[in-house]
């Protein structure tokens, strides 16, 4: 990396399009970078170069466009875990950065269909879960306005008797 300049950068939205992958199956890592202006706003750092570094290496390069968003493709050809992330050198101005790393596995096609069928699962049993808690979030909401209605009944009722 360069030496420092004067505003701080970072990278942000550095996703991958998937974790699991078989050798040879491309992996397409987008995201954006940005840098803290003398305003106090991150602004885009456009037409500049990023790196993708996987496990330690600079594999490939990409400039940033508009809204400082980049797109790199990439794909292991060996089995195992990749490290990955985005670097930015820096400019006289601008500071240099690191993204979040994301591990890519690189697996047999036999496990990656269990791992995904297990996150496919797991995923069910998450929406599952926020689907019973608004149930039942809906029934004690509606049995607490049942209880309340019938309080007031009764006070309306307690009046009447009382005149």
């Amino acid at each position: 990396m360069k030496a420092l300049g004067l505003q701080d950068t970072r990278i942000v939205d550095f996703r991958a399009d998937k974790q699991y992958v078989v050798p040879g199956e491309t992996v397409t890592f987008t995201g954006r970078l940005q840098g803290h202006n003398v305003l106090c706003w991150w602004d885009p750092i456009v037409n500049d170069t990023v790196h993708l570094v996987v496990n330690e290496n600079r594999v490939t390069q990409a400039t940033t466009g508009n809204e400082g968003g980049f797109t790199f493709t990439w794909a292991p050809r060996d089995l195992g875990t990749y490290y990955c992330r985005v670097e930015y050198d820096g400019t006289w101005w601008w500071n240099p950065c690191k993204s979040q790393e994301i591990a890519i596995l690189c697996v047999t096609e036999e496990e990656k269909e269990r791992r995904e069928q297990e996150e496919k699962a797991e995923q069910e049993r998450f929406w599952l879960i926020v689907g019973l808690c608004a149930v039942a979030g809906i029934a004690v909401a509606i049995g607490t306005a049942i209880y309340l209605e019938e309080e007031r009944r009764r006070e309306r009722m307690m009046l009447l008797l009382l005149k």
